[in-house]
């Protein structure tokens, strides 16, 4: 048994598929019957009618929407949406349709408020949603249906509610709808440099660069900013190359404003080159498939070496001998000890140089250090001593004394000022030995 409800028969027609509409009509008209149909497996036994399904007093418009709330999610760019039939069972007497013989069902939609995460606009809708106009489509004599056709924003995302309103010759009805775009978090995104250069330091060395990191965003790039509010953290990690930072102190990104600064720390005496993939992540999370992590990028770190400053030491700074009465070698054993290519440059190649600085006399014929022979290790014509110490060697004129000092500097091939040690200063005496007069007899 069906039994139908209300005061309208134009209005209870339309809310039933079209195949009983056609059985209702054919009731009213006075044709009653029962009915099997294997199709609609419908059994049609009576109809009672309980009100009066002839009166056409109620002239109010009417419509329906099954869903009166739309919920979408946000995206970058802007995109249209088209919601079949979602204004439904529009009825309008027939004595507010025509105008001048024309029908005409207007529906008009009006922005109430609109809300963007917890602020609440009231007039507008904060350009989120633009809706277009409504056509009302007839489908029979008896069914009337409306699509609903709106433009989401690119990157917009809050709640807006509308008035709808249903619109008469003189009389009108109204309903709300809201829009949902629920807020998809975009990733953050930058712009980094690719390098960065620095010289070797003989000490820890910590070191800035400002606007090494440009263009930080939180998500969506300017105009359509709309994740200002997140705290964005960087991540840096090295992928290749040396140890080239203090415990601890490796590259890490300061963020001031739109811009990061980036800072480490270098091992002294340390030179070579490292990469690292760095990326950002925001707070806003995953939620409705968003994303919070940036893409990830690289960059490199170069310490350029400088050269060290060989060294050594003096074991003695005055050597005495007494003159002799033949020109011969004098070897001082250890003479330089200590002796370093500078700090992480072990296979640089080293020489001894020696510079006169005063004397009484010129009683030295000949005057080195070297290394000692089974020490000694030839790169591209000079050596380096594979131990830390050398030998002294010079050959004194005979019958010859005095006093002679020299300046002793280490010399390395990395080149430049650096190359050159410290100078030390050596002093040799040959004490005068007196010699017994000499005679001759001729005959």
């Amino acid at each position: 048994e069906i039994r139908i409800l209300c005061s309208s028969t134009n209005f209870c027609i339309q809310m039933f598929d079209y195949r009983t509409k056609q059985l209702i009509e054919q009731v009213l008209a006075g044709l009653t019957y029962g009915v099997n149909n294997s199709d609609m497996n419908i059994s049609l036994v009576s109809w009672n009618l309980v009100s009066n399904l002839n009166s056409n007093t109620d002239s109010m418009p009417r419509f329906r929407t099954p869903n009166s709330t739309v919920i979408l999610f946000e995206r970058n760019s802007s995109f249209p949406v088209h919601l079949d039939d979602f204004f439904q069972s529009i009825f309008v007497a027939e004595t507010e349709i025509s105008i001048n013989g024309t029908e005409i069902i207007d529906i008009r939609i009006v922005p109430l408020h609109h809300t963007i995460g917890s602020s609440e606009f009231v007039y507008g809708d904060g350009g989120i949603v633009t809706i277009g106009p409504v056509a009302v489509t007839k489908c029979n004599p008896y069914c009337r249906a409306a699509d609903l056709e709106f433009t989401v924003g690119e990157y917009k995302y809050g709640r807006v509610e509308y008035d709808v309103t249903l619109r008469g010759k003189s009389r009108f009805v109204n309903k709300t709808i809201s829009i949902i775009i629920n807020h998809v978090n975009q990733p953050p995104d930058f712009v980094v440099s690719t390098s960065f250069a620095i010289w070797e330091s003989y000490q820890l060395n910590t070191t800035l660069v400002e606007n090494f990191v440009i263009n930080i965003t939180n998500g969506p790039p300017f105009p359509q900013r709309n994740e200002e509010h997140q705290s964005i953290s960087f991540f840096i990690i090295q992928t290749a190359g040396a140890d080239l930072f203090a415990p601890d102190s490796g590259p890490s990104i300061v963020i001031r404003n739109s811009t990061g600064t980036l800072n480490f720390t270098g091992l002294p005496y340390i030179n070579g080159n490292a990469t690292f993939a760095i990326f950002s992540k925001d707070d806003g999370g995953t939620e409705h498939g968003g994303s919070d992590t940036s893409l990830n990028y690289s960059f490199f770190i170069i310490f350029n070496p400088v050269n060290e400053r060989p060294s050594f030491s003096l074991a003695v700074n005055e050597i005495r001998i007494n003159e002799t009465e033949i020109s011969a070698a004098f070897i001082y054993h250890n003479i330089a000890v200590n002796i370093s290519q500078g700090h992480n440059e072990p296979k640089q190649s080293l020489r001894f140089e020696i510079n006169f600085l005063n004397f009484s006399s010129n009683f030295i014929d000949m005057i080195s250090i070297q290394c000692y022979a089974d020490q000694i290790e030839h790169t591209g014509g000079w050596s380096y001593c594979s131990n830390s110490s050398a030998f002294l060697d010079f050959r004194p004129v005979a019958y010859t004394s005095g006093f002679m000092t020299f300046e002793i500097v280490l010399i390395d091939d990395g080149g430049g000022i650096s190359s050159y040690s410290a100078g030390s200063v050596l002093s040799i005496i040959i004490e005068p030995v007196n010699q017994p007069p000499t005679f001759r007899i001729q005959n």
